[in-house]
């Protein structure tokens, strides 16, 4: 990559509705400095673009793109097709199969980081699936927690697990 290239940014989100953190996240970031595509996995373009120009009317050089997939399979494929022919730099992901995918994606591939989000606390799970969830994003590059709280109460993962993703607190994220 040229030094004065911009990096690439993916803004993997299930869905668009009101409050979608990774959509006001990919909204603040700056467009004139990053390239950033905003990802819908389950609505289709059409219903991405309307309800993202309902939550903010210009989003700049921003694209926008819905797969409207919904079985976890294609929608696999898809989005690892997809990594591999854009070749995201950066890959912030919040939900936990669009989170899986793209780990195993950045790990075949060899290109690329994924920052995972965490706005829940990890408490609220059944242990077995708190285990299982907390092992799968271990293998994140990095991790966003949206306060302290939530960065105390989810950190547990890096001490039992061996590989432990960078954690930041952005309040908020």
């Amino acid at each position: 990559m040229a030094f004065n290239q911009k990096k690439k940014v993916l803004f993997l989100l299930n869905q668009l509705r009101a409050g979608t953190g990774p959509f006001q996240r990919a909204i603040r970031l700056d467009d004139e400095s990053f390239d950033i595509t905003i990802l819908s996995c389950y609505d289709t373009t059409e219903e991405v673009t309307s309800i993202a120009r309902l939550l903010h009317p210009d989003f700049g050089r921003r694209k926008i793109i819905g797969l409207g997939i919904r079985g976890k399979l294609k929608l696999a494929w898809t989005l690892m097709c997809y990594i591999f022919r854009h070749k995201p730099d950066i890959i912030q992901t919040s939900h936990t199969f669009s989170t899986v995918v793209a780990v195993f994606a950045r790990h075949l591939f060899r290109h690329g980081v994924v920052v995972n989000f965490e706005g829940t606390l990890f408490t609220l799970m059944k242990p077995i699936q708190r285990y299982f969830l907390q092992l799968l994003l271990s293998f994140a590059d990095g991790t966003i927690c949206v306060s302290n709280a939530v960065e105390e109460t989810n950190r547990f993962s890096s001490r039992l697990f061996r590989h432990s993703p960078v954690r930041r607190v952005i309040y908020n994220g």
